[in-house]
C-alpha cells in the first residue's frame, strides 16, 4: 500500500508528465514537486513486514533556496541496520551516499532533474 506522501508525489509525477496546456497550474509543478520531495524517508515499515529487508533512511532538504537558478536540493541517505530488530542509529552519521539535485522547469509542465553525486558524503552539502 503507497503512503499518503508517495501517492502526493506520484500524483505531482504525473501531472509533471503530462503535455503542457493540460493543467492550469503549470507554474507551480516546479515548486509542487520540491515540496513534496523534502522530508524524512524510511524503510523502517516495510523491514518490519519482511525480515529480508534491512533499515535505510534518506533525508533530503532543500538548499540555496535564494538561487534563481533552478531549486536545490541535498539528499544524505544512510543503512541503520540489517533489519527492523537491529537497528544502530548512530549509522545515521555515517551516510553511505550523498547528492546535491537541482531542478529547473525547462517548458511549461516540463521538470528536469540533474543529480550531482558527492564524492565524500560524510562531509555534509557543498558550501554555495
Amino acid at each position: 500500500m503507497m503512503s499518503h506522501r508517495a501517492a502526493a508525489f506520484a500524483a505531482a509525477l504525473t501531472m509533471l508528465l503530462m503535455p503542457p496546456g493540460t493543467n492550469a497550474a503549470e507554474s507551480s509543478h516546479l515548486e509542487e514537486l520540491t515540496d513534496l520531495s523534502v522530508g524524512s524517508f524510511s524503510t523502517i515499515e516495510q523491514a518490519r513486514r519482511d525480515g529480508r529487508y534491512g533499515v535505510a533512511e534518506a533525508e533530503i532538504v532543500r538548499i540555496w533556496a535564494e538561487r534563481t537558478d533552478g531549486h536545490w536540493l541535498y539528499q544524505e541517505q544512510a543503512l541503520l541496520g540489517e533489519s527492523a530488530a537491529r537497528l544502530d542509529p548512530a549509522m545515521k552519521e555515517k551516510p553511505y551516499f550523498a547528492r546535491v539535485i537541482r531542478s529547473i522547469e525547462v517548458a511549461p509542465g516540463v521538470v528536469e532533474r540533474t543529480v550531482h553525486r558527492l564524492k565524500d558524503p560524510s562531509k555534509g552539502p557543498p558550501p554555495r
